[in-house]
C-alpha cells in the first residue's frame, strides 16, 4: 500500500503539473495572439491554444510519471468489429445518463441558488466553426486525452489491479472536464476507456470510440441545431430525432452492459491491492489535485 500511496502522489502532481501548464500556455497563447495577430478569429484561435496546450503539457505531464514505473501485464482479449460497435452503443448510453445526472445537479443547484446555470463548454462548441470542432474535439482531444488520461497512467497503475487502474483513470478524466456537467458521462466514459484499453492492450479502440463519441456529442448536435433554425417542422423533427436518437442507446446500451456485467465484474475485482479507496483519498498529490479541480469547478 505504501508504493501505491507514493505513486499516487506522483500520478496527482503530474496531473497537477498538466492542469496548470494547459492553462497557462492557453492564457499566454491568448495574450500572443493578440498582439501580433488581433484579426484572428475565435475559431483559429481556439484551435491555436489548443494545439500550443497539448505539447507543453504533455511534456511535462510525461516526465513527471517517468517516476512511477510501469506494471507487467497481460492482454488477453482481443477486440473485433461487433464488439467494438458494442461498447460504441454503451459509451453512447453513458454520454445520455451522465449527461441526465449532471443536467439534474445542476438544475437542483439553480433552484436553490436562485442563479441560472450555464453550460459554458456546450455554449462554446455550438458558437464555434464546424472545422474547428471537428479539429479540436473529434481529432485532436480524443488523441491526446487517451494518451493521457489512460495508457500512460494504466500502464503505471494496472498492477495494482483493474479495479484501481480504472478508477483512478476515470475520476482524474472526470474532474479535467472542470464542471459538473461534464464530470458524470466523462467518469462513466473513463471507466469504460478504461477497461477496454486493459483487456486489449490498444489504446487505439478507446482513442476511436472517444472520436465517435465526441462527434456524436458535438457535430451532430450542431447540424441539427442548425436546421432546426430554419423553420418549426425542422425543430419538430430535430427533438423526435434526438430523443430517439438518446431512448434507443440508453436502453441499448443498458441492455449490453447487463449482458457484459459478468465478464466485467470477474475481471475488475481480479487482484486488487488492499486499501486501495484509502491511498486514492489521502496521497499528496492527489489531495493536491482534487483542490485544483474545485477551483476549476467554481471558477
Amino acid at each position: 500500500m505504501r508504493n501505491l500511496r507514493r505513486d499516487l502522489t506522483w500520478i496527482g502532481l503530474a496531473y497537477v503539473a498538466y492542469l496548470v501548464v494547459s492553462a497557462l500556455s492557453q492564457t499566454g497563447t491568448a495574450m500572443i495572439t493578440s498582439w501580433l495577430i488581433p484579426w484572428i478569429g475565435q475559431d483559429a484561435w481556439m484551435v491555436l491554444c489548443i494545439i500550443f496546450m497539448y505539447p507543453l503539457a504533455f511534456f511535462l505531464y510525461w516526465l513527471i510519471l517517468q517516476t512511477v514505473p510501469k506494471a507487467r501485464q497481460t492482454w488477453t482479449c482481443p477486440m473485433g468489429t461487433g464488439h467494438f460497435l458494442g461498447w460504441f452503443v454503451i459509451c453512447m448510453g453513458g454520454v445520455y445518463f451522465g449527461s441526465l445526472i449532471g443536467q439534474f445537479l445542476m438544475a437542483v443547484v439553480s433552484a436553490i441558488t436562485g442563479q441560472p446555470m450555464v453550460n459554458q463548454v456546450e455554449e462554446m462548441i455550438m458558437d464555434m466553426s464546424l472545422w474547428a470542432v471537428i479539429l479540436s474535439a473529434v481529432i485532436l482531444a480524443p488523441i491526446m486525452e487517451e494518451l493521457i488520461f489512460r495508457k500512460l497512467v494504466l500502464d503505471r497503475l494496472a498492477g495494482y489491479g483493474p479495479a484501481v487502474a480504472m478508477s483512478v483513470s476515470a475520476l482524474v478524466f472526470g474532474l479535467a472536464h472542470g464542471n459538473f456537467y461534464q464530470f458524470f458521462y466523462a467518469f462513466l466514459l473513463g471507466l469504460i476507456f478504461a477497461y477496454i484499453y486493459l483487456r486489449t492492450g490498444k489504446v487505439r479502440y478507446s482513442m476511436m470510440l472517444h472520436m465517435m463519441v465526441n462527434f456524436c456529442g458535438s457535430v451532430i448536435p450542431i447540424l441539427l441545431i442548425r436546421m432546426a433554425d430554419e423553420n418549426e417542422v425542422a425543430a419538430i423533427l430535430v427533438s423526435v430525432t434526438q430523443l430517439t436518437f438518446m431512448g434507443v442507446f440508453m436502453l441499448g446500451g443498458l441492455i449490453l452492459f447487463i449482458c457484459k456485467w459478468k465478464e466485467i465484474r470477474t475481471y475488475v475485482h481480479g487482484n486488487t491491492v488492499r486499501g486501495w479507496r484509502r491511498c486514492l483519498i489521502t496521497s499528496p498529490g492527489m489531495i493536491l489535485l482534487y483542490v485544483c479541480c474545485v477551483v476549476l469547478f467554481f471558477l
